[in-house]
């Protein structure tokens, strides 16, 4: 069996119909994406910059930073997630401070975020600031330890043999 295919055929008035309303609108999906992109745009203008002083910390300790959007002097309340979708938070901070040292964090990935809690109502998150804690190895600091031992025994060692043949020529 052979299939039939049939070719409609577009009128120029129809096209012409198709063409003017494609025109009406494109420029209201134009309006629409710029107004979007400027939301977009104005909520990250107002959100606080958020920035850590190490991506990974060794120590256990690091600090955040964040600035005001507009100057002034605001209470920000600073948040840490494990996980970059913020599903599990913990408040850490809420205050006019613009800075938080943190330490005492066990070995794994911390996610930060900050915003401005104004009495109007609270504004967009910053951008998340991601830290790292990798403590140093158990077995390096009982390396150091013991290094350190016997450069103090060596020392001691020094000392009362100086001392005992001091004593000895006088």
């Amino acid at each position: 069996m052979a299939a039939s295919i049939s070719r409609r055929r577009m009128d120029p008035a129809s096209l012409s119909m198709a063409n003017l309303r494609t025109q009406r609108l494109f420029p209201l999906l134009a309006a629409f994406l710029s107004l979007a992109l400027a939301a977009a745009a104005t909520a990250s203008a107002n959100a606080p910059a958020l920035h850590s002083d190490t991506a990974v910390s060794a120590a256990g300790y690091y600090q955040l930073k964040w600035s005001a959007p507009n100057g002034g002097t605001p209470v920000f309340e600073l948040q840490e997630a494990p996980s970059a979708s913020f599903n599990h938070i913990h408040p850490v901070y809420k205050g006019t401070d613009e800075a938080s040292l943190l330490s005492g964090r066990r070995n794994g990935v911390y996610y930060y975020r900050v915003r401005v809690d104004a009495p109007s109502g609270a504004g967009p998150w910053s951008a998340p600031v991601k830290v790292t804690v990798e403590h140093q190895p158990l077995a390096r600091a009982f390396l150091f330890f013991g290094i350190g031992a016997v450069v103090f025994l060596a020392t001691l060692g020094l000392v009362v043999v100086g001392n005992l043949r001091g004593q000895k020529e006088s």
